[in-house]
């Protein structure tokens, strides 16, 4: 077998490797044939240990790398960082440029997505490489600016999010969904339905994520109506099926309004399947039946729920606690 072939099925071994037995044959004939001693191949194998969560084996195939480039650094921080290792991540980029091996933008991407790791302290971090970004004359990508939007929302900072989402150019939906959950999730319910519209005035088509974070903008406002107008809208115009989370959202939404007939007709589109959804979103229905005072109402859903959860003690405790409210305002 030519030396070119031989590379060939290396690299294609590799990339249909998925058992470790695999790994170890693959691994064995790349040092027969040489290739340990080329970056390519290596470089590859840290990769593959690392989504297959073999951290030892990629930390010692990366030591075995003589001439260590860009490419080489990235995908052993990125293998840090797809195993939650996020502090090595950050630690391994640390040690490329002390190598002198200078960042490119994989490289950026790579430890700005680690930063969105909680635990890092991540913000000034965060802001320390977008930083060096700009500085060095990277353009900031879509995906780069994406991993600093979520890393500034997880922090609350929702000026720099902004500021970095205005600046994206040919933003994804991910990257637009990511900036409206942000104002969603902060309690910017306005900002997120104003983006949200913006969204669509840009000619971009929102998915099914868009309409989660939007349909939950409406609820924080008490924009019912938009609400609804937002989930007919999803499935007339855009033929998205609901899911549970838009269901669940219209449901709390419509409960909290007292308009519980519409409410409870929801909570019977949830699938089946999904027996827990269903079972949260009936308490969730009883306990409104509770505000508003519907007790015929609040028995039956008590009753359903007691058919789907019998050894639950939750349906009884509600229950009890509506009949006591009916005794206290008999009216």
């Amino acid at each position: 077998m030519q030396l070119g072939s031989s590379r060939a099925w290396c690299v294609a071994a590799i990339k249909e490797c998925r058992h470790q037995w695999q790994a170890k044959i693959i691994r064995a004939s790349i040092a027969q044939l040489g290739f340990h001693r080329d970056t390519l191949l290596p470089n590859l194998l840290v990769a593959m240990y690392g989504k297959m969560g073999d951290l030892a084996s990629a930390c010692a195939i990366f030591q075995t790398i003589h001439a260590r480039n860009v490419v080489s650094w990235t995908i052993m921080a990125a293998a840090f960082a797809a195993n939650a290792r996020f502090r090595d991540a950050v630690l391994c980029f640390r040690w490329m440029e002390l190598g002198g091996v200078r960042p490119d933008k994989h490289a950026f991407t790579t430890i700005v997505e680690a930063c969105t790791d909680g635990a890092l302290g991540h913000l000034q971090m965060a802001k320390s490489f977008h930083s060096r970004i700009l500085a060095s004359g990277i353009r900031v990508s879509v995906i780069t600016g994406t991993a600093l939007v979520t890393t500034y929302r997880k922090c609350g900072a929702l000026g720099l999010a902004r500021s970095t989402f205005d600046g994206i150019a040919g933003k994804s939906i991910l990257c637009w969904n990511t900036m409206i959950s942000a104002y969603a999730q902060h309690g910017h319910a306005m900002e997120a339905l104003k983006l949200f519209n913006a969204l669509k005035q840009a000619g971009e088509r929102p998915n099914s994520i868009t309409f989660v974070s939007a349909i939950a903008a409406c609820g924080h406002v008490g924009r019912l109506d938009d609400a609804v107008y937002n989930l007919s809208s999803m499935i007339a115009d855009y033929r998205i099926t609901p899911s549970s989370e838009h269901l669940g959202c219209m449901i709390d939404l419509l409960g909290r309004a007292g308009r519980l007939e519409e409410a409870e007709r929801m909570v019977d589109k949830i699938s089946p399947d999904d027996a827990a959804e269903r079972i949260m979103q009936w308490k969730a229905l009883l306990a409104a039946c509770k505000v508003h005072g519907d007790f015929k109402r609040g028995g039956r859903v008590a009753r359903k729920l007691l058919e789907l959860h019998p050894g639950s003690d939750a349906p009884y405790v509600l229950l009890f606690n509506l009949y006591v409210d009916r005794e206290e305002n008999p009216g």
